[in-house]
């Protein structure tokens, strides 16, 4: 089934790694418990921040906050080429006729 993946991490089912790096699948009901890797026979603690899919969303996050400052940086930019192209006309036309401001 397309999407069925996305749906059963939204639902209640996390992969976390173990200090190892051996993924686990688990419920999000078993979040705090002390659970023993069936690899490598790790006791590790299960977290929610330690989970693939909150450090997929957090990586989301910060690639969006991202683009939106480069965005406002993009605009800022933009303003100053256009204050600057305006300034220099303003310029050219006072050094050419000196008798207007007389």
């Amino acid at each position: 089934m397309p999407g069925g993946a996305g749906r059963e991490s939204a639902g209640g089912t996390l992969r976390i790694p173990c200090p190892n790096g051996h993924v686990l699948k688990t419920n999000r009901s078993r979040l705090g418990q002390q659970v023993v890797c069936p690899t490598c026979n790790e006791f590790f603690v299960l977290e929610e921040a330690a989970s693939l899919e909150y450090k997929e969303e957090a990586a989301r996050r910060r690639a969006r906050e991202d683009e939106e400052r480069a965005q406002k940086w993009l605009w800022r930019a933009i303003y100053s080429a256009i204050f600057i192209v305006l300034s220099f006309i303003v310029m050219a036309v006072i050094g050419s006729n000196p008798q207007w401001f007389r």
